[in-house]
């Protein structure tokens, strides 16, 4: 046999092993699936979808309105000594009362026998600690005013709405430049009689309480109930301080129903005429 030939059959016997080899792997695979009843593995079935459901959105809350609250409001009023401070009170929603009582201190007061130097004058208000600015556009109408005492009722007004405040600057034209004043002597500035309830249009019942602040002479304020130059009711309260203090006073009086006008005053010591007069209008409804 030649070299060529016995190559050829020593490659057609290692080609027959391998055949047999590949044979014997297979069937032990087979066998060996069907004894563990292993099948060929399927892609596992997909669970439950989970949707996720955004919750209920809560509503944006919105920024507290203010409530409307009572401010305090410095006036003019005029007395036998000159014009002097009196005091009503103002509903404002500002958020920051002393805005809501300077902005008062640019209407009109409740009262008219009363007024205000600063009418129809907005302003801007700033704070350094416990001192406040008020700025004002334009010069305030002064008439029989003087300047000081239309300084000292921005000053009362800021000092009243936060008693935090201590001290005010007061800008305006014809105003002079100056540094924060802190409040007057109550006597310099002060009406010597204030007639706080009721206010000006106000009603009451058939016993009409009335009360106020006074800083009088032996601390007496006389008291009357008007009906054009007719005096129904008349009496005289004592206030819990004498001047140059000052105290609160009450008293009640007895009229049948009406529109009245109720006094508030202080008596001189020398001649006994009205030295103050603080008066309101009043309706008495009987009940």
């Amino acid at each position: 046999m030649t070299s060529e030939r016995r190559t050829a059959v020593v490659v057609v016997l290692m080609l027959l092993a391998a055949a047999g080899v590949g044979l014997a792997v297979g069937t032990l695979m087979s066998r060996s699936d069907r004894t563990s009843g292993t099948s060929p593995q399927a892609a596992p079935p997909a669970g439950p979808t989970l949707a996720l459901t955004p919750g209920p959105t809560a509503a944006p809350t919105a920024a507290p309105t203010p409530s409307a609250r009572p401010v305090p409001v410095y006036v003019l009023g005029r007395t036998r000594a000159g014009p002097r401070l009196y005091r009503e009170f103002r509903i404002s929603a500002a958020a920051d009362p002393v805005e809501g009582a300077v902005a008062g201190l640019a209407l009109a007061p409740r009262d008219p026998d009363y007024r205000s130097p600063w009418l129809g004058l907005p302003a801007r208000v700033s704070r350094a600690g416990t001192t406040a600015t008020v700025t004002f556009g334009r010069p305030p109408a002064l008439a029989d005013a003087s300047g000081e005492l239309a300084v000292q009722q921005v000053v009362y007004t800021v000092t009243a709405a936060d008693p935090q405040i201590r001290a005010v600057r007061v800008v305006a034209p014809g105003l002079p430049a100056g540094a924060a004043v802190g409040r007057a002597a109550q006597s310099g500035v002060l009406a010597p009689v204030w007639l706080l309830d009721p206010v000006d249009g106000g009603t009451a019942g058939s016993r009409l309480s009335v009360s106020g602040t006074a800083s009088v002479f032996e601390a007496a304020v006389g008291i009357e109930v008007r009906s054009g130059a007719e005096v129904l009711a008349r009496t005289t309260a004592t206030a819990s301080a004498s001047a140059p203090g000052r105290g609160n006073w009450a008293a009640t009086l007895s009229v049948p129903p009406g529109r009245y006008v109720v006094a508030a005053f202080e008596l001189s010591a020398k001649d006994g005429a009205e030295v103050a007069v603080d008066t309101k209008r009043v309706t008495v409804s009987g009940r």
